[in-house]
């Protein structure tokens, strides 16, 4: 459900900033290339910067599964998950930050 929670509103963010960038009728100004200058476009209300936001949201989803997943693991004391889910979840923080 989780998963599909965030699929679900990711979609709705980037259908949202896709219908407000056409209805502008204008390029792609101020594109937003870091996480402050997203927060800034939102509050610019640059259409570009809520598909970037449910862009954002769809890659940290995952993520955010894989945290409440370990820390199901740690309350349930399964040490042999909690070592995959941690692993995982380094995994998939370091493709995020490092971008590989």
């Amino acid at each position: 459900m989780f998963l599909f929670g965030g699929v679900a509103l990711s979609s709705i963010l980037v259908a949202l900033g896709l219908l407000a960038y056409f209805l502008a009728g204008r390029g792609w100004q101020n594109y937003p290339t870091t996480l402050k200058g997203v927060i800034l476009g939102l509050r610019e209300g640059e259409p570009v910067a809520l598909i970037e936001t449910g862009l954002l949201l769809l890659m940290i989803t995952p993520v955010m599964r894989v945290g409440a997943a370990l820390a199901a693991f740690i309350r349930e004391r399964d040490s042999s998950f909690v070592l995959i889910s941690l692993y995982v979840l380094g995994a998939l923080l370091f493709s995020l930050l490092t971008g590989k």
